[in-house]
C-alpha cells in the first residue's frame, strides 16, 4: 500500500488538475507514520493520512475513485455509491473471483499490485470524465441497494416457515 500510495501521490501531482487522496491504513501505525512523513500536500495535490477510523463509509461518500483489494464487502459498498474501483490485489482463493465481477461489469479494473499500472488508471479516470460517469453509472445500476434486508427478511421466512 505504500508503494502504491507513494506512486499515486507523484502522478496526480502532474495532472492539471486539483485532487486530494486520502490513504487509511488501519491499524498500521508504522505505514501511518511513514506515508504522513514522506506525502505532503503540493499545489495541486492534498493528502491526508489516516490510521484506524471508524467512518470509512463517510470518505466513500466523499470519493471519486477508491484504490483497495478486492473484497466482497468493499466492492458491494463502493457499487452503492458509484465509486469507480481500482482492484489492486487480493486474498488468494476467497477473493480471486471477484476480480472478474468487478472487470467484466465494468465496475472498474485490476492492476495487481504494481504501483505504477495502479497510478495511471486512477490519473487515466480522472481525465476522462465520460468515462468515470459511465463506470459510476454501471456501479449503481448493478448494485443491490437493500441486498442486506433481503437476505435478513430471506433467513427469517426459512426459519418461521420450518416452526
Amino acid at each position: 500500500i505504500e508503494n502504491i500510495a507513494t506512486q499515486l501521490a507523484r502522478s496526480l501531482q502532474k495532472l492539471d488538475l486539483s485532487t486530494q487522496m486520502i490513504v487509511i491504513c488501519g491499524h498500521n501505525k508504522l505505514m501511518t507514520d511513514s506515508l504522513s512523513a514522506k506525502l505532503k500536500p503540493e499545489d495541486k495535490l492534498k493528502v491526508s493520512i489516516k490510521g484506524f477510523v471508524n467512518n470509512v463509509d463517510q470518505y466513500m461518500t466523499a470519493s471519486d475513485c477508491l484504490v483497495t483489494k478486492a473484497g466482497p464487502g468493499t466492492i458491494a459498498e463502493s457499487m452503492i455509491r458509484g465509486l469507480p474501483l481500482v482492484l489492486s490485489y487480493y486474498l488468494p482463493g476467497q477473493e480471486f473471483g471477484n476480480i472478474a465481477y468487478v472487470v467484466d461489469g465494468g465496475f472498474g479494473v485490476y492492476t495487481g499490485n504494481r504501483p505504477k499500472r495502479v497510478a495511471k488508471a486512477v490519473c487515466d479516470m480522472f481525465q476522462n470524465e465520460t468515462v468515470m460517469k459511465a463506470i459510476s453509472d454501471r456501479c449503481i445500476a448493478s448494485s443491490h441497494m437493500h441486498a442486506t434486508k433481503q437476505i435478513a427478511k430471506d433467513i427469517a421466512t426459512t426459519v418461521l416457515a420450518k416452526r
